[in-house]
Formats: structure tokens, C-alpha cells, sequence
């Protein structure tokens, strides 16, 4: 029997740009620095925190219409979708409202 898991999904559904590492401040440079130097692409700004593609995993269905999750706590996370060069970005929580998230993830606890 295929269990069924009960997303909320919060999102505006609006594609937004990449950031260029150049774009981050002195700080975010430094949170960022296990990210190669040389990868400038694929940073992103959602709810006043940066983010790197990196930091998601696929998620090949498991929420329909979204291609990785990043989770920021056991119910809730951050969602992407890649269209056309640009990022759209929405928050889930499994089982109820989804929030924007309030943390971080704390340094060397990707999911890769």
C-alpha cells in the first residue's frame, strides 16, 4: 500500500534570478565558503536568506510540480522549481500551514 503524505505548499508561483556570489555580502561570502569559488551561479534570496542549489535535493515527485526540497526543520522546508534559467521558490510543511523558514540550517547539515 503507497502511503500519502499531505503537503502544504506556500508560494507566490513568481520565477525570480539567480544571485551572483559578487551580489552576497562579506558574511553570506563566508557562511558560503564550502561552495567553490569559482561556481558564482545558482545563489538565491528567499525570505531575506540566501541559498545555493546545492543545498537541495531532487525530489522526483514526491511533491508534484516541484523539483527540490531543502528542509528546514522534520515538516518543514524550502521548495524549488528551475524554469527557464530563473528559480520560482515556496515553503512547505507536511500536515498542516505552510511558513516561511525562520533559521537556517546549521553549517555542514546539507542535504547533497
Amino acid at each position: 500500500m503507497r502511503r500519502r503524505h499531505n503537503h502544504e505548499v506556500t508560494t507566490n508561483g513568481v520565477p525570480r534570478g539567480f544571485i551572483d556570489r559578487e551580489e552576497l555580502t562579506p558574511k553570506e561570502k563566508e557562511y558560503f565558503d564550502w561552495v567553490n569559488p569559482e561556481d558564482s551561479f545558482g545563489f538565491f534570496r528567499f525570505y531575506g536568506e540566501v541559498y545555493h542549489l546545492s543545498q537541495f535535493e531532487r525530489i522526483s515527485g514526491a511533491i508534484p510540480g516541484w523539483d527540490g526540497f531543502h528542509p528546514t526543520s522534520i515538516s518543514t522546508g524550502v521548495l524549488i522549481k528551475i524554469k527557464d534559467e530563473q528559480i520560482i521558490v515556496g515553503s512547505y510543511q507536511a500536515g498542516g500551514r505552510a511558513l516561511p523558514p525562520q533559521e537556517k540550517t546549521p553549517k555542514g547539515v546539507w542535504l547533497n
